[in-house]
């Protein structure tokens, strides 16, 4: 797959699309114009459920059905049908799955924000397939000492992105539970990161 080939091509999301999917398509256009000098076609598939996007060679180069991601990844980029599909377990996750892509070609950021940044003169052309860390393994190592009903609250609300009435139907209560456990085990990490 090469990314250069794949900018002059199309890229495709889910229409309708949540604010984080369509955030994701733009940024990853607009980095592919800055490192390629060309952008691909913005489509869209009606009707076509999830967080994914799919960069396609041709302006015509949809598969027809979208890759699931991997069940112990929270995102993935699978090489497929002569593209790139990016495919995520939630809208933010396929943010995070087009930053890995962007800095698999090279691209560097900065807190300083975008004076720091940094693009490669010579961008990475194929990148490997990646896959993200499922979700409660980035939370793993701060939240594993967390009584078990914080834990479960910390890491579905900020690992999965669950909403707080989700969380709590999870753990056989209710919405205010569910914001107290996780703000109850927010408290207990800010306390231990301290000392």
């Amino acid at each position: 797959m090469d990314l250069a080939r794949l900018a002059a091509g199309a890229l495709y999301r889910p229409d309708p699309a949540p604010a984080p999917v369509e955030f994701a398509a733009a940024e990853l256009a607009t980095y592919l114009a800055r490192l390629f000098g060309d952008a691909p076609a913005a489509r869209v598939l009606p009707g076509a459920p999830g967080a994914w996007l799919h960069l396609a060679p041709s302006r015509e180069g949809l598969p027809p059905d979208v890759a699931g991601t991997p069940a112990d990844a929270e995102y993935a980029l699978i090489s497929r049908a002569g593209g790139l599909t990016l495919t995520a377990a939630t809208p933010r996750a396929l943010v995070a799955a087009v930053y890995a892509l962007l800095a698999a070609a090279g691209c560097e950021w900065s807190p300083d924000g975008p004076d720091g940044e940094r693009l490669p003169r010579e961008p990475a052309r194929t990148v490997p397939a990646l896959d993200g860390r499922p979700a409660f393994a980035q939370l793993e190592h701060l939240a594993d000492q967390l009584p078990p009903t914080e834990r479960a609250a910390v890491v579905l609300r900020y690992g999965y992105d669950l909403d707080y009435s989700d969380i709590g139907a999870a753990l056989g209560s209710n919405a205010t539970a569910a914001r107290q456990a996780a703000s109850a085990g927010i408290r207990r990490l800010r306390q231990k990161e301290l000392r």
